[in-house]
């Protein structure tokens, strides 16, 4: 089975064809090692089988991921807020913070992405919990891709 997990598809089709020759060499074989030798077969094609499968789907996870990323990069870079970071660091509630971060990124998002949606993106971000409030405000390519995650969701 690692044999199969550790390589690539054309070196596991190899592996099926030489499951062909232990085939042959079956037949020569007295009965009781041909049904260990057919049960073998079996087993190792069912390897074969669920390795092409694992193959295939993380190709295809490869793909989507890729697509993902040129989607993402095909959008718009959203504009930064402009704020006092000072501000938001003295603010220890969470409510608090929730409302700064909400006030300063909304007239963006409602800007960006139409006033019927602004009110949900921004309370998506803001209530979600592994949304860095920090980098939401500073760093232009995570605040653009947050939003458009979360558009996206909405659009879903």
């Amino acid at each position: 089975m690692n044999y199969i997990q550790n390589n690539t598809l054309p070196e596991i089709a190899a592996y099926g064809r030489s499951l062909g020759d232990s085939l042959g060499q079956a037949m020569y074989a007295v009965p009781q090692q041909r049904a260990q030798i057919a049960m073998q077969l079996a087993q190792a094609r069912q390897q074969q089988q669920q390795a092409m499968l694992e193959y295939a789907l993380k190709q295809q996870g490869q793909q989507q991921q890729q697509q993902y990323q040129q989607n993402v990069m095909a959008q718009p870079m959203l504009p930064l807020p402009q704020v006092d970071m000072n501000q938001l660091s003295v603010l220890t509630n969470p409510n608090d913070r929730k409302q700064f971060v909400g006030n300063a990124i909304y007239q963006i998002i409602e800007t960006s992405f139409n006033q019927s949606f602004a009110g949900r993106i921004t309370g998506m971000l803001i209530d979600e919990n592994v949304i860095k409030f920090e980098d939401l405000l500073t760093n232009q390519k995570y605040f653009t891709e947050k939003s458009y995650e979360a558009y996206h969701m909405l659009m879903a």
